[in-house]
């Protein structure tokens, strides 16, 4: 595989890529490596919940605020803290261990086409650092209840909508910084996998 299809396979990570490219059309690349944000590949049998990480690497305390949405099919339903507000439970990783406020929300109403068209559900996390205190490795961890008639096998797509109050940026704001973070973000998977009891004739 040439390094092409690898660049188009990250974008394909983020549905609205036209709309993200757009966003940072004016914005010069960043000279050298900057944050890279991904979502992991994970299995989970029908019916159980799949715990699904999103992560960030080469970014340790260099950034100070992420605002990101993540989408998934949406029959996938993620495990909330509080439905009526529309909270999220997540397990707080390392790389927000110093942050000042985190907040995860599942975006319920008036999603747009590209979402709904797509039978994508989407949640976003926000968190907050005072200075550059962001770190890496694991973000957070989410799960998602995988439906009890899933089709082994089947493989589930989790990625991103960028919307243009999304932030991924350090203290000094600097838009280069930004752009890297989301034209290189990585998508992930839940795959269903087969249920050992099930005697098969």
């Amino acid at each position: 595989m040439g390094s092409s299809s690898v660049t188009a396979d990250l974008n394909n990570a983020v549905i609205n890529v036209d709309e993200m490219n757009e966003a940072f059309k004016d914005v010069p690349d960043l000279e050298g490596e900057g944050a890279h944000i991904t979502l992991s590949n994970t299995t989970a049998k029908p019916g159980e919940m799949a715990e699904v990480t999103m992560s960030v690497s080469n970014a340790d305390m260099q950034w100070n605020m992420c605002g990101i949405h993540i989408i998934y099919p949406d029959i996938l339903k993620p495990e909330m803290k509080d439905p009526e507000e529309r909270t999220v439970a997540f397990q707080k990783g390392d790389a927000l261990e110093a942050a000042t406020g985190i907040v995860c929300m599942e975006w319920q109403e008036g999603l747009p086409p590209v979402l709904t068209e797509n039978k994508k559900g989407c949640l976003f996390l926000t968190a907050m650092f005072s200075g550059n205190q962001g770190g890496e490795g694991d973000m957070a961890t989410f799960r998602f209840k995988v439906p009890d008639n899933a089709e082994p096998g089947a493989v589930y797509n989790l990625g991103y909508y960028y919307m243009n109050t999304d932030l991924f940026i350090n203290e000094q704001n600097i838009p280069t910084y930004q752009k890297y973070a989301f034209t290189h973000m990585e998508g992930g998977t839940i795959t269903v996998e087969l249920e050992h009891h099930h005697h098969h004739h």
